[in-house]
């Protein structure tokens, strides 16, 4: 890795240990005992962030970019405080405004519909996943050989749902450790 980035992230996971010491309360000594397991965590979210961050600056209606990488930051800081449920909310969530963005950043109509219009109808999952699989994009990857790209997506969000609707907390557990660990 390039010292440059490298740095930073080691800037970045410090910073991040002190947010969680100072403002959230979590004991140092827990922290210490997690390190490696939070500092891959960690580097993942910091990715994600500066993505997002690099999407939204030019990108036309992008706050639902703006606001992945606060709502993925809350949802590891809620999980290490033991919140699993609202880390699951928040992880949804995220999941969501991913879509949102990809889907306004195209319909700048319906956009200023859901910007001005008090009654407008909020767009679902399934609304937004299913116009993921109408892309270019998407049928371009699944036309390579690769998995169908919703798939994975999809997967995810069902099982944070199950979790969320108080469905099964071990099948959480299990995906998760699968999954993101």
């Amino acid at each position: 890795m390039n010292r440059i980035l490298h740095n930073f992230c080691q800037e970045r996971y410090s910073q991040f240990e002190t947010d969680l010491a100072v403002n959230w309360g979590v004991d140092a000594r827990e922290l210490a005992r997690f390190s490696s397991l939070l500092k891959g965590i960690h580097r993942r979210q910091l990715s994600l962030a500066c993505a997002t961050t690099i999407t939204g600056l030019r990108a036309a209606r992008n706050e639902y970019a703006r606001e992945i990488a606060e709502t993925s930051y809350l949802s590891i800081v809620l999980c290490i405080k033991g919140l699993e449920n609202c880390a699951c909310v928040l992880v949804r969530q995220t999941i969501e405004l991913a879509l949102k963005h990809v889907y306004f950043a195209t319909h700048p109509v319906e956009h200023a519909w859901a910007a001005t219009r008090d009654n407008y109808k909020e767009l679902s999952f399934q609304t937004l996943i299913d116009y993921i699989k109408r892309t270019d994009e998407c049928q371009t990857f699944s036309g390579v050989g690769t998995s169908n790209l919703s798939g994975p997506i999809e997967d995810t969000f069902a099982t944070l749902s199950r979790y969320v609707h108080v469905q099964s907390k071990v099948s959480l557990r299990r995906a998760c450790v699968k999954e993101f660990c």
